[in-house]
């Protein structure tokens, strides 16, 4: 029988980490166990965990986000940090210490039930929702402007809110002088703050489909044509 010496058992271990590697839904832990093998045995990393651990942290978008997500939840857009947990566990990257912290901090207040920590996140949410709605019609303006509409009287608050209500004023969409409000009201924000409008993976508003209207998008087009905005209602299209 043939007696392996210590390094030869650290290569055959190293060599079954490969296979487990490869087929793990938490790579990270073979190759870890594989890393910490080879450096205590003085064994020359193989290529499958040298380009492992290059793929680990070397993450152009995840390098990119990361900081984002901080400065978002340190201006209060709390749900980075959930953010932050969701994209580290999609690429099988560490979370940073701030998320990791942060996380404890959260954690910890749902133990002892910290209701000031509890409310803060209640109080978050729910202005995080009215903010999404809010941006909704602030790109709703930004496409109108696309399509050509001016920004003299409320031709481009008229054509924003057709888009965003998929019907006009005259059938019960938005208005516009409500659409300028709220144009003008995230204009000074994102100033202030522009983190605040930052759109969260993990926490989607859920897209409603409009059906296509010809006719309303002929009264789009007419409109901007026109540079007046005009009722759809008893018009030639």
């Amino acid at each position: 029988m043939t007696i392996l010496s210590m390094k030869e058992m650290a290569e055959k271990i190293v060599s079954s980490l490969e296979a487990e590697y490869k087929e793990s839904i938490r790579p990270r832990d073979p190759l870890r166990d594989a890393f910490n093998t080879c450096i205590k045995n003085n064994i020359q990393l193989p290529e499958w965990v040298s380009n492992g651990i290059l793929r680990i942290f070397n993450n152009p978008h995840l390098d990119k986000l990361l900081p984002t997500l901080e400065k978002a939840y340190q201006a209060g857009n709390y749900g980075a940090l959930k953010d932050a947990v969701y994209w580290c566990g999609k690429y099988n990257a560490p979370l940073p210490e701030w998320a990791t912290f942060a996380l404890f901090d959260s954690l910890d207040a749902m133990a002892i039930g910290d209701n000031a920590t509890l409310t803060k996140w209640r109080t978050w949410l729910k202005q995080y929702k009215q903010d999404m709605d809010d941006y909704e019609v602030y790109s709703s303006v930004l496409e109108a402007r696309e399509h050509g509409a001016q920004w003299a009287g409320n031709d481009i608050y008229a054509i924003a809110g057709a888009i965003v209500s998929n019907k006009t004023e005259d059938e019960g969409g938005k208005k516009s002088n409500t659409i300028k409000k709220v144009y003008q009201r995230i204009g000074e924000r994102m100033e202030e703050n522009p983190l605040r409008y930052f759109q969260l993976k993990t926490f989607q508003k859920r897209n409603v489909c409009h059906p296509h209207r010809s006719d309303l998008w002929n009264w789009i087009k007419k409109t901007i044509k026109a540079g007046k905005p005009k009722g759809l209602k008893n018009r030639s299209l």
